[in-house]
């Protein structure tokens, strides 16, 4: 579980602002699926930067909470 946006949008509900990962059984995917949510969240982060391949627009947690719930 990840919780506790600080800025997150008014808009976004209390639900969205909870990321459930263990619909995730495999804990190795269930660990890159947080890594790559987090990364496509702070894409000027040093470690992301590192990431060749690495998305370099950062997206919101509320499109972000989409992703994961797919």
């Amino acid at each position: 579980m990840f919780s506790g946006l600080v800025d997150a949008h008014r808009m976004m509900s209390e639900r969205e602002q909870i990321w459930d990962f263990t619909e995730i059984i495999n804990p190795r995917w269930r660990v890159v699926a947080k890594e790559i949510l987090l990364a496509m969240l702070a894409p000027q982060y040093e470690a992301v930067l590192e990431c060749a391949h690495a998305l370099r627009t950062a997206r919101s947690p509320r499109t972000l909470y989409g992703f994961l719930e797919k």
